[in-house]
């Protein structure tokens, strides 16, 4: 993504809702947000941050949907079932987001399992051109979804531009590489009007996309996605599309900052409405008395 500047270290939770009160809105673009529980940690989906998840996505996929196709049953589309992935912790090239600042600035302050303290957190600011947010629904997202169905090595030769001689006919008649074919026939199969004209730059591309409201975790935390086309996956992608900006949140103020957050209502049980979350949340408050 683009380059990062960062904006301000944000110290208590008042100051926190006047640095995002400060971030207007621009009518030519989006903007959303993601906390991060270590400034340092590299933007980027979970899929690409080991070499043998990203080689093998395709077969990952199929290992949890074969093994519990129950679960996929109501999914029409691939990124339904990218997003159901990323539910269960399954990496993908899909990047969590929000639209609300205090659910980036709660994960920002979030340390991990064992309690231990990741350092310095940020809440990053991310804006893009409209042309780069899109619907659920939308054809380019299908087409950079379904780029999980892939192979890495058809994945590898789109991104280079280096797809075999062998050609097919697409359906208006014109040759195309049998590495775009495969990828327009798994699109065909959640739409069967979908046509050939799969072009390599929306390929490259990431894309901001709105979700269905039909997840109780994306309803209460304002998700959205980023989904991550070929060219974050190989290092090609223009660094202009996207303006990254972050808030530092410094290590000794993030028990003070979740607990002035869960005052608010701003609280595990809120973003992670599951009953398991709920149950821990209630053992935690009796432990330490109501």
């Amino acid at each position: 993504m683009g380059l990062e500047v960062e904006l301000n270290r944000i110290d208590s939770l008042s100051h926190a809702i006047e640095c995002a009160s400060k971030l207007g809105a621009d009518s030519k673009g989006f903007g959303v947000f993601r906390g991060q529980a270590n400034v340092d940690w590299k933007l980027e989906p979970s899929l690409f941050r080991r070499a043998l998840w990203s080689r093998n996505e395709h077969r990952m996929i199929r290992d949890v949907i074969s093994a519990h196709p129950q679960e996929f049953k109501d999914d029409r589309s691939m990124l339904d079932q990218l997003v159901r992935l990323q539910h269960y912790g399954l990496p993908t090239r899909l990047l969590d987001v929000t639209h609300n600042f205090l659910v980036a600035l709660f994960f920002a302050c979030k340390d991990s399992e064992d309690g231990k303290s990741e350092g310095d957190g940020a809440v990053f600011y991310i804006k893009g051109p409209i042309a780069r947010q899109k619907y659920y629904d939308s054809d380019t997202v299908s087409v950079v979804a379904n780029l999980a169905n892939l192979t890495a090595l058809r994945k590898a030769r789109i991104a280079l531009k280096r797809s075999p001689s062998q050609t097919v006919l697409s359906t208006e008649g014109k040759e195309i590489s049998v590495d775009y074919d495969q990828l327009a026939q798994f699109v065909r199969q959640e739409k069967p009007y979908f046509k050939d004209r799969i072009k390599h730059d929306d390929l490259m591309s990431s894309y901001l996309v709105l979700p269905k409201k039909n997840n109780r975790r994306i309803i209460s935390q304002s998700g959205a996605f980023i989904i991550c086309g070929l060219g974050a996956q190989y290092g090609e992608e223009e660094l202009d599309e996207f303006r990254l900006s972050y808030f530092t949140i410094p290590k000794i103020k993030k028990v003070e900052l979740r607990r002035d957050l869960e005052t608010i209502g701003v609280s595990e049980e809120l973003l992670f409405p599951e009953i398991e979350t709920l149950s821990r949340a209630v053992a935690r408050r009796y432990q330490r008395g109501r």
